[in-house]
């Protein structure tokens, strides 16, 4: 009889934890979510080919990313100075990188000088386009997700290495919902509509 009670003790144990680990394999597992900065649709579409309107070649530089900011995680302010980073949603390709060529492609476009490129191998760029990033993270507010970047763009004359035009912003937008594929989207556009500024900011302030 006790041998019996023993068998079924056991047998009864191991169904259980044959139950449990089914159960632990058949739960879905989190999956990994990548997000892309991207140019805007429509971005440029009103930008006419004309001559440049400086004189002169300009070297893109590798934008400056806050380190807090730089890597492939993406950052949510949770207190005034804390950071929490998602464990399973990340940038596909570090922001710093992403920007540089937004940007290159952008004034290429844009023709505001004679060329742009972010290196040159037989020409001495006139001038150096300088980007920062300080800010570039998810803010709650309220039950509201709001996307927040803030960076300076800076041109610099490489004669004297004298800065020409700056263009500081700082720029706070709330999404309909929380979903970082739109955070992604709302970078974007912000990132473009800055750039667009300060490119004005160049041709109006440098420009024949």
């Amino acid at each position: 009889m006790r041998i019996l009670k023993a068998i079924l003790l056991f047998t009864g144990i191991l169904f259980f934890a044959g139950s449990l680990l089914t159960g632990c394999m058949s739960r879905k597992q989190p999956t990994n979510k990548y997000y892309v900065l991207e140019r805007p649709e429509g971005a440029g579409d009103s930008i006419t080919p004309r001559s440049a309107a400086i004189d002169g070649y300009c070297e893109v530089a590798p934008v400056d990313v806050y380190p807090a900011y730089a890597s492939q995680s993406i950052a949510r302010r949770k207190e005034s100075h804390e950071l929490v980073y998602y464990s399973y949603h990340h940038w596909a390709v570090r922001p710093g990188e992403t920007m540089t060529l937004l940007v290159e492609d952008y004034m290429d476009q844009a023709a505001v000088f004679d060329g742009v490129s972010t290196r040159f191998w037989k020409t001495s760029p006139d001038f150096r386009l300088e980007t920062t990033v300080f800010h570039l993270e998810a803010l709650p507010e309220n039950k509201d997700m709001v996307a927040h970047l803030s960076l300076r763009f800076t041109l610099i004359d490489n004669r004297d290495d004298e800065s020409l035009v700056v263009h500081h912003a700082d720029r706070k937008e709330r999404l309909p919902r929380k979903d970082l594929n739109l955070y992604a989207k709302a970078m974007g556009e912000i990132f473009h509509e800055e750039l667009d500024r300060f490119s004005r900011k160049i041709t109006e302030q440098l420009g024949e």
